[in-house]
């Protein structure tokens, strides 16, 4: 299944880069634009129109431009002959002020049956959802994520935040400080500035929606 990258800029307009990561990564065209363009200069807007891309005007107020490009993102799939992807990446969805932060990770929740994961990056972080883990009824045992961070991407930092309200029971391995059986939840604890080893998977049992989220290296965010 061919994975594709969602790039949201959000200044000065919202970009959706529906791009093959098979195109490399010189291949910067987007197949198209999506918001409601009221910040878009003509100037970067007939540039586009010249390469052929598609512009995509979207005024309804009741989803933001990131949650726009997604959606069409989702169409575009649901168009096709057989799914293309099931993993979207997009970039510039943590900077700025920190409601439009929030915005985007409440896209996460919003598109938990569109997608089988919804990434969001930046220069510094990488956030993503981690689904409650269901309990196998022959065994009674909860199954467990698997996490795999790219050593060449992500540095050793990490956390895990509940930010869909408390987890009661999360435990984990492969991490410095391991969980076994505590509660994450606000105002009590959180697994924030924990570590993990290059290279080792990381597995997290949750009985509620978490926030996994990791740091980005400095020498490849811009690479």
């Amino acid at each position: 299944m061919e994975v594709r990258v969602a790039c949201a800029l959000w200044y000065p307009f919202v970009l959706l880069c529906l791009l093959s990561l098979s195109r490399g990564r010189s291949a910067l065209k987007p197949d198209a634009i999506k918001g409601d363009l009221d910040s878009i200069r003509s100037d970067v807007k007939s540039h586009y129109e010249r390469l052929g891309v598609e512009i995509l005007q979207d005024d309804s107020v009741d989803t933001n431009d990131l949650e726009k490009c997604l959606w069409h993102l989702r169409e575009v799939d649901r168009s096709s002959s057989s799914p293309r992807f099931d993993t979207v990446c997009v970039y510039g969805g943590l900077g700025g002020r920190f409601d439009q932060t929030m915005s985007s990770v409440s896209a996460l929740f919003k598109f938990l049956d569109e997608f089988k994961n919804v990434l969001l990056i930046d220069e510094e972080t990488t956030v993503t959802l981690l689904r409650p883990c269901r309990v196998r009824v022959e065994s009674g045992e909860r199954e467990v994520h698997v996490l795999r961070p790219s050593p060449e991407i992500e540095g050793r930092l990490c956390g895990l935040i509940p930010v869909f309200g408390p987890s009661v029971d999360v435990q984990t391995h492969g991490l410095k400080w391991n969980l076994d059986g505590e509660e994450l939840s606000f105002g009590k604890l959180i697994s924030s500035s924990n570590e993990f080893t290059p290279g080792v998977d990381v597995t997290v049992s949750c009985d509620n929606y978490l926030v996994w989220t990791t740091h980005v290296t400095k020498h490849n965010s811009h690479s």
